[in-house]
This record gives C-alpha cells, sequence and structure tokens, in this order.
C-alpha cells in the first residue's frame, strides 16, 4: 500500500505542471513549428539534432534563469517542425509505394464508406498491397476512396479496388479546399478516385482486429435499435440523425440534404460528438452521489471515490473508442481522463498539501492539442479541429463577458446566449477561411435547436439502452424523439430558407484573421467590466429593497 501512495505521489508531480497555464505556450510553439514546418524544406535530421540541442540546454539552464522557458518553447517548435518533415518524408515513402495514377490496390477499409453523394460512398482504405499483374507488391499507407457505388462496406472489411491515385489538393475553391485538407488532416496520404462501380470489390467481410470486429457489431447493433424504435414512415432519416448527435456523423451519416441544411445555419456541431457527451458520462457516473451527498445536507458536491473515478474513465475511452476518435471528442475524452486523474489524487493527503490539482481549462485544451497535433500534424489544418477548439477557445475567452453584458436577463438564457455568442464569434473567421461564407441566421438558429439537441441527448441514450435490451420497450421514447427531431428538421430548414441568411464572402487575408480576433477582444472585454458593474448595481439595488 505504502508503494502505492508512493507511485500516485510521483504521478502527482507529474500531472502538476498539467493545471497551470504554461503548457498552453508550449502548444503554441508546437503549432507555430508546425506552420514553419509547411512553409521550409529542411531535412528532419537537421530540425530534430536542434530541437534536442535547445531541449537540453533549456533543462541545464531551469534551475539558473528564467530565460529557459524562452529556450524550451523554442525546442518544442523546432520539435512540432520535425514531426511533421519527417511525416512527410514517411508519405513520400509510401505514396512511392502506392503509386500515382491508375493503380489497383488492396487493403483494409479503416471506417464504414459514408454516403457522399446520391450515388457515390467514400471511405478511408488502409492499403496493404499493389496488384501488379498476378501478384501483389508490398505497399502500405491511407488512402481516400471517393467510388461511384452503392456497396455496404464497412470498417475491416477486405477490399480491391482500381482507382486513379493522386495526392491532395489545394485548389482555388474553398469548399474543395476544405474537403480535401479534412482528408489529409485524417492521415490520408492519397485520394483515389473510382469511376465505375464494377472497379470496387469486396474481397472479404470483417476482417479487422478483434476490438474493431466488436466495435463495429456494437455500431450495427445501435443502428439497427434505432432503425426499429422510430415510426417506419421516417425511421431511417430520424434513425441516422440520432444516431450522429449521440454517437458521430462518422457512424451515423444522415443523408446529404440534412447536411447541407445544418452546414447552411451553421448547426453541423449538433451532429459531431463533443465535451457535451463527455459531460452526460460523468453526470450518470455521479448522480448517486449527488443524490446521497444531498439527502444528507451536503450540498450537490459528489464523492469522487476510487470505483467511481476507475468506472467513468473506462466509460470515456469506451465512448472514444466506439465513435471514432474524432478530434473533437478525444479533446473531450483527453480533458475528462485529467480531470478524473486529478480528483482521485486528491484523496491522497500528501498530494493534496503539495498540489491544489485544479484543472486549468485552458491547460487542459492545450494537452488535447499536443496530443492530436504529435499524432498527426497535419491535423492542424483540419477545419473540423479548427472549429472545435476555437468554439471551446471562445466560450472560455468570451462568455463571462458577454454574460455580464446581459445583466438585464435571466441567469440561464444569459448563459446560453453568452456561451452561444461566443462560440459563434471565434468560429466566424474559420467558416470564411474553409468555405467562404458566413451562416447569419446561426445564432437564433442556436438558440433554439441547442437545448433541443441537449434533450435528444439524454432521451436518445436511454432509447438505445432499452433497445438493447428489447425493441418494444423503446417504442415510446421512439416516437418522443421523433417528435423532437422533426421540430429539429423543421427549425434547421425554415432557418435555412431565410433571404440572406447565408451570405456568401470572400476568402479573408491572414492578417486580417488576426485583426478580426484582437478587435473581438477589444469590444468584448472591456463590455464584459461596464456589465459586471452594472449587475452588481442591480443586485446591490436588489438587497437595498429587501
Amino acid at each position: 500500500m505504502t508503494r502505492l501512495r508512493s507511485a500516485l505521489h510521483r504521478l502527482s508531480k507529474v500531472l502538476a505542471p498539467l493545471y497551470g497555464r504554461r503548457l498552453a505556450c508550449f502548444a503554441a510553439a508546437f503549432a507555430v513549428g508546425i506552420v514553419v514546418g509547411t512553409r521550409t524544406d529542411l531535412r528532419p535530421e537537421i530540425v530534430g539534432a536542434a530541437a534536442g540541442a535547445l531541449a537540453v540546454l533549456a533543462t541545464a539552464m531551469s534551475r539558473k534563469t528564467p530565460g529557459w522557458l524562452a529556450v524550451a518553447l523554442g525546442a518544442v517548435a523546432l520539435g512540432g517542425g520535425f514531426i511533421y518533415a519527417r511525416g512527410e518524408v514517411v508519405r513520400e515513402r509510401h505514396l512511392g509505394a502506392i503509386g500515382l495514377g491508375p493503380t489497383t490496390l488492396v487493403g483494409l477499409a479503416a471506417a464504414d464508406a459514408a454516403p457522399w453523394e446520391e450515388d457515390r460512398i467514400s471511405f478511408p482504405l488502409q492499403v496493404e498491397g499493389r496488384r501488379i499483374g498476378d501478384r501483389v507488391a508490398p505497399a502500405t499507407g491511407l488512402v481516400w476512396v471517393s467510388a461511384v457505388s452503392d456497396a455496404k462496406i464497412r470498417s475491416g472489411d477486405r477490399i480491391e479496388v482500381v482507382a486513379e491515385v493522386r495526392k491532395p489538393r489545394l485548389p482555388t475553391n474553398p469548399g474543395e479546399q476544405a474537403l480535401d485538407l479534412r482528408r489529409a488532416a485524417k492521415g490520408c496520404e492519397a485520394i483515389a478516385q473510382v469511376r465505375d462501380p464494377r472497379l470496387l470489390r469486396v474481397v472479404a467481410r470483417d476482417r479487422g482486429g478483434p476490438l474493431e470486429r466488436r466495435l463495429n457489431a456494437g455500431r450495427a447493433r445501435v443502428a439497427e435499435v434505432l432503425e426499429a424504435s422510430f415510426p417506419k414512415s421516417h425511421g431511417g432519416t430520424l434513425a441516422r440523425l440520432l444516431g450522429s448527435i449521440l454517437f458521430g456523423v462518422s457512424n451515423f451519416a444522415p443523408p446529404q440534404w440534412l447536411t447541407e441544411i445544418f452546414r447552411r445555419t451553421g448547426l453541423t456541431h449538433i451532429i459531431v460528438v463533443s465535451g457535451t457527451q463527455i459531460s452526460l458520462l460523468f453526470g450518470i457516473v455521479f448522480l448517486p452521489s449527488v443524490v446521497i451527498a444531498r439527502r444528507r445536507g451536503g450540498g450537490l458536491r459528489p464523492r469522487a471515490g476510487p470505483v467511481s473515478l476507475a468506472t467513468v474513465t473506462a466509460l470515456i475511452v469506451a465512448y472514444a473508442l466506439f465513435t471514432g476518435g474524432g478530434a473533437a471528442i478525444v479533446r473531450a475524452a483527453i480533458a475528462g481522463v485529467v480531470i478524473a486523474a486529478a480528483l482521485g489524487l486528491r484523496h491522497l493527503p500528501r498530494v493534496a498539501d503539495e498540489h491544489p490539482l485544479e484543472a486549468d481549462r485552458y491547460t487542459l485544451l492545450a494537452l488535447a492539442g499536443l496530443v492530436l497535433l504529435a499524432k498527426e500534424p497535419r491535423a492542424l489544418f483540419d477545419p473540423g479541429l479548427q472549429l472545435s477548439f476555437a468554439a471551446v477557445a471562445g466560450i472560455l475567452a468570451l462568455t463571462p463577458a458577454l454574460y455580464a453584458c446581459l445583466w438585464f436577463l435571466p441567469g440561464w438564457l444569459a448563459v446560453t446566449i453568452a456561451a452561444s455568442l461566443g462560440a459563434q464569434i471565434a468560429t466566424c473567421p474559420i467558416l470564411v477561411w474553409h468555405f467562404g461564407h458566413v451562416p447569419i441566421v446561426g445564432f437564433a438558429a442556436n438558440l433554439f435547436v441547442v437545448p433541443v439537441a441537449g434533450v435528444l441527448l439524454v432521451t436518445g441514450l436511454v432509447q438505445v439502452a432499452l433497445g438493447a435490451i428489447w425493441v418494444p420497450l423503446a417504442y415510446p421514447l421512439g416516437w418522443f424523439n421523433s417528435v423532437f427531431l422533426w421540430i429539429m428538421i423543421r427549425a434547421a430548414g425554415i432557418a435555412a430558407g431565410v433571404p440572406g441568411g447565408y451570405m456568401p464572402v470572400g476568402s479573408p487575408s491572414v492578417w486580417s484573421v488576426i485583426v478580426y480576433y484582437a478587435a473581438a477582444l477589444a469590444i468584448v472585454l472591456p463590455l464584459g467590466g461596464w456589465g459586471r458593474a452594472k449587475r452588481k448595481a442591480l443586485e446591490t439595488g436588489t438587497e437595498a429593497r429587501m
């Protein structure tokens, strides 16, 4: 027992820096290093040696001078550049083995095929070889396949495809550029286009590993339960929409027309799993302890025991694996696991005396960013990752000031409006940069649709749980959720049809984006101080009248 406590104490020392703002500086330096790496053609060996030398120098200086932090930031930035440059070298080697132009590839589908257009599907293919005549030459890499086909391809299926293979391109059209960037940011090294359905063949079904087969079986079971428990008239569409709200659009893609409506109205985040689902897992696990504490007069603070913390950590990891581990869910999962570790370590008196381990939200965001970028540096240019992190940063930085400005509104309504407005202010330049439009009606649509999605998140999980036991048990919730889903679709459709609600704009420059964010902070933060003074005066006046 003593050894265990000593090990946990050492773990707390490792985790302690994660609860300060310093890691956010390192994450920013790492991102800058990746950006510089895309603009230069340095050899990864040179960049890596320079990063290592600076890291050693920063370690030697750490106890002698405060200048060690600047040296450490330089080392981290060079590390970002090294990882990016090394990844490009490996990628070019893989492309050489795969080959460009007309090629026959053999490999495993890395995800379920999603409908792209009316007669097209797309999916990532983990290449295992390249067919040359009667033999298969070794090749490796991840290729994004876009095919004219209606084949039902599941993750783990062995595929043979004859396709035109090319590198991801960056054309002038912002929407197409975002599409290729998104595929490249997911680790895809090439794009394979199949123009004839006869050129795509499923060689064998479900050839993935044991964990992947179990996950695929679970996703298929959830899809069956959702479709069977909804009214038959619109069961398929509603099941896919609710599935995307619960488990992400990568596993349960809604129809293309519905995805386009959500995109035009700024509601795409509704069908992307994120921190809301992780927060719900915390609530489910800690709800019994909250009820018990409330009955004993202990308020709403839950007791974070080792069993509940281990349970919530396991649920977070399982949920992240089940949903496919997108940028938003990985960000939220990392934050959830670190918070759970902090709650558990606080029970040790020795740890509590040395480290408060109060989780800093900006640092958790930075940690998630570092993990994602270290795994795939090109993810920095993924619109999905940028929108996810910008929305959270906007909520953290701007919501308190915007909430103070809304001093004349009830608290719950002021928080809802402030959070929605903060996220939209932060994500607006990214939408313009990648997609060339601004969803003017997005603010109003979010105020109406987000609360509906919150209800569906809870009732939808209950519907899946009941349906997994016996499908008829989920029929009442299926009817209930179908009404809310219909309201959501109808509201999004009305918002998409508002004249001028979807404004096309030109692509901005980097400097205009920087000026926009500086102006937003310079305007919103002082207004927050004025609003806090108004709210304080209002509260003081109310107490005086009482």
